[in-house]
């Protein structure tokens, strides 16, 4: 999925009326008339300085764990995202009724 940024003060003032609906811990789920959900808006929040310690802590240790794992299995990390990627091509062709 692709992202376009835009600077909030070039939205008009109703759509950031809108925006400003969504704030921390609660988002704004947007449904067409037949109520199928069609846009979901969350408000961006900055991990405090903890949460990115803790974050990048708990980062460490999957890579370490994931790396022994490829070691004990004597595969490399490029043979394993190829093998990733093919089981996903084969998820996303099944689905697709390719």
């Amino acid at each position: 999925m692709s992202v376009q940024k835009v600077e909030l003060e070039t939205l008009s003032p109703e759509v950031r009326t809108f925006l400003a609906q969504a704030c921390e811990g609660m988002g704004v789920l947007v449904e067409d008339r037949w109520t199928q959900d069609r846009y979901c808006v969350v408000k961006f929040r900055e991990p405090t300085p903890e949460e990115q310690r803790a974050a990048l802590e708990r980062m460490s240790e999957i890579g370490a764990a994931v790396q022994g794992t490829l070691d004990q299995r004597q595969i490399s990390v490029h043979d394993a995202e190829s093998e990733l990627q093919q089981a996903i091509a084969e998820v996303l062709r099944e689905n697709a009724g390719v």
